[in-house]
């Protein structure tokens, strides 16, 4: 449930209105200049968290889609969604829920573990006019949305198997799966612009570490001490790697070359330097029911509450005083 509603929410978290930067409580009347994007039942929203918002659109974006063609698309889309997160801020300030700092830690955690580095994300923030003490008070209201939305929006769905099967029978296109390995992988970062002084360190990093493993090393026990981002919590475990999938490149063609239990060369990319273990292979063919089951159950219960939250957020505006000054 959480990581469905981080995902739905991905805006509060990165597109944050953070106090003194992004949310002014405030003041009725006219913006002054263009310094406010919008006004939601009398709350600003101030344009340096819109352009955040629209900077970490594109960043979430793929290696092929980064042309701009379509920015007053992503404009509108960043704004709507700052009006939504307020709007759901609101309620959830009212239902006066309670964030501990320990969740707070946690949040800031995840988050920096998405951007590569503390320094990469707080480098980005501040140039959008965030501190990062700012940001963490805009995770706690993150975190009270997303406890909100949980309790009193999306609820408990149960989808029986019967609805399962009927769906796994209808698509059968999608019950497919492509050749692939199940990798993990040893991760050190370069955050973008690094130096060469930098970079000449994060190859010595990873070299070490190669040397460490070809010495008999545990790839578990390295990649958990010395990786850098979230694959580090699970020994390296960065899942499976398919053919023309959503892994970079060079990982991709370096995990389709290996066989189970061999470990790559280093391999660079535009994360930073990877050592790669296959731990199996996967031959292409049809998914069993039994194993698509629960990949099922998820796209249709976020389906499901996409549409409730969707709902929910469609009553509030129909009831809210929003203005629009872009």
């Amino acid at each position: 449930m959480m990581r469905f509603l981080r995902m739905w929410l991905v805006p509060i978290v990165f597109l944050g209105l953070a106090p003194g930067a992004g949310l002014v409580r405030g003041q009725e009347g006219t913006p002054s200049g263009r310094q406010v994007a919008a006004r939601v039942n009398g709350h600003d929203i101030m344009m340096s968290s819109f352009n955040l918002a629209v900077q970490m659109q594109f960043r979430r974006r793929g290696p092929g889609e980064r042309g701009h063609d379509d920015l007053d698309a992503v404009r509108q889309r960043a704004l709507e969604s700052l009006i939504d997160n307020e709007l759901l801020y609101q309620e959830a300030a009212r239902e006066r829920i309670e964030v501990g700092e320990d969740d707070i830690d946690q949040e800031l955690a995840r988050v920096e573990a998405g951007f590569g580095s503390r320094e990469t994300m707080v480098e980005i923030l501040e140039a959008n006019g965030v501190s990062l003490s700012d940001f963490r008070a805009q995770l706690q209201r993150t975190l009270a949305v997303i406890a909100f939305v949980e309790r009193e929006v999306a609820g408990d769905i149960d989808i029986p198997d019967e609805q399962l099967k009927a769906y796994y029978d209808a698509h059968p296109d999608e019950m497919t799966w492509q050749e692939g390995a199940r990798i993990r992988q040893i991760v050190i970062g370069i955050p973008p612009g690094a130096s060469p002084e930098q970079r000449a360190d994060a190859r010595r990093r990873i070299e070490n570490i190669l040397n460490a493993l070809r010495a008999g090393g545990d790839f578990a026990e390295l990649a958990a001490a010395n990786s850098d981002g979230p694959e580090a919590q699970r020994g390296g475990d960065s899942g499976i790697v398919t053919r023309g999938g959503n892994a970079l490149p060079a990982v991709e063609k370096a995990a389709l070359e290996l066989q189970p239990g061999e470990i790559s060369d280093i391999v660079s990319t535009e994360r930073g330097f990877h050592i790669i273990e296959v731990v199996e292979r996967r031959a292409a063919g049809v998914i069993p029911f039994d194993e698509a089951k629960d990949r099922i159950r998820a796209k249709l219960t976020v389906h499901d509450r996409q549409e409730r939250i969707a709902s929910y957020v469609k009553q509030l505006k129909e009831s809210a005083r929003i203005e629009k000054f872009l």
